[in-house]
């Protein structure tokens, strides 16, 4: 069985309502910050009654058994290029192997992602950057550079991210 163990990148990625606030009573976490709540165990208030819902009801990709890297596997990297997205667990093949998956990533300022629409997973390439619009653009390019790296590795890119090419996500 997989477990979190110091995997916190769900914790950093998505906006979090209801976090307690001993100030502001029920506050909202960001996307993209570090919930304060986070520490070595885990979460220092999972087990509390005021616990956020929708943390409750998260269920990561990965512990959910999906042969992909760990989340955490790509935080730093992801971090680091200051990106605008959120929302999303990473969905890298555990096939392909993580220094070759950081270096595309940060090549092609993109992610195979599965993000949450309607309560779903959806699977795509992930640009790092949004366009002018707010939108991101999934486009062919980043999906065929990330083909030719699975395809190395004798794998192939899931079919869901194959098709959403140039799918606008506002």
């Amino acid at each position: 069985m997989r477990e979190c163990r110091t995997c916190r990148f769900c914790c950093w990625s998505f906006n979090v309502h209801d976090v307690p606030d001993s100030i502001k009573g029920l506050a909202m976490k960001s996307a993209r910050t570090h919930c304060p709540y986070e520490c070595v165990a885990g979460c220092s208030i999972h087990k509390h009654q005021n616990y956020p819902q929708s943390c409750h009801d998260f269920v990561c990709p990965y512990l959910d058994g999906e042969d992909i890297q760990r989340p955490d596997a790509f935080q730093q990297t992801v971090e680091e290029l200051n990106g605008n997205m959120a929302n999303f667990i990473p969905h890298l093949s555990a096939r392909v192997p993580v220094e070759e998956s950081r270096e595309l990533i940060t090549s092609s300022r993109s992610v195979p992602a599965s993000i949450l629409q309607n309560g779903q997973w959806v699977e795509i390439i992930m640009p790092l950057d949004k366009e002018n619009d707010g939108s991101w653009a999934v486009t062919e390019d980043r999906v065929i550079r990330w083909e030719e790296l699975y395809a190395r590795h004798g794998e192939l890119l899931p079919l869901q991210m194959r098709q959403n090419v140039n799918v606008l996500i506002i």
